[in-house]
């Protein structure tokens, strides 16, 4: 509940999926950013129940900005690129973690000896 995706495919959903289309005013990025930003939020909309879900009549009042295309094209370039810089670190923080569970193995066994002086 209050998770999205940008799908960039046709695809069929069940009932307990709602679909959000961009419309001329919103871009698809912007909107699935927006509502990625708001998902602690949206969680708190929920209707209490056996099983706590969201619905469209729930969305449908969620307000949400709406600049310019062309400042919601610079927001999502923005918000895109620092992605891309937070997966690089990521994987360069989880090659560097791996390298030192290795190193950190053939140390303690033995396997490599530090010499003394």
């Amino acid at each position: 509940r209050g998770r999205v995706a940008l799908l960039r495919i046709d695809a069929t959903m069940n009932q307990a999926c709602l679909a959000l289309m961009p419309s001329e005013e919103v871009t698809s990025n912007f909107l699935y950013l927006y509502l990625w930003g708001q998902y602690y939020s949206l969680r708190n909309l929920v209707q209490e129940g056996t099983q706590k879900n969201l619905n469209a009549g729930i969305i449908k009042e969620v307000l949400m900005p709406i600049p310019s295309i062309s400042e919601q094209n610079k927001i999502t370039s923005i918000l895109f690129s620092m992605d891309k810089v937070i997966e690089n670190k990521q994987r360069k923080l989880e090659h560097t973690q791996s390298l030192k569970k290795s190193l950190m193995q053939d140390l303690l066994t033995g396997k490599v000896r530090v010499q003394v002086d």
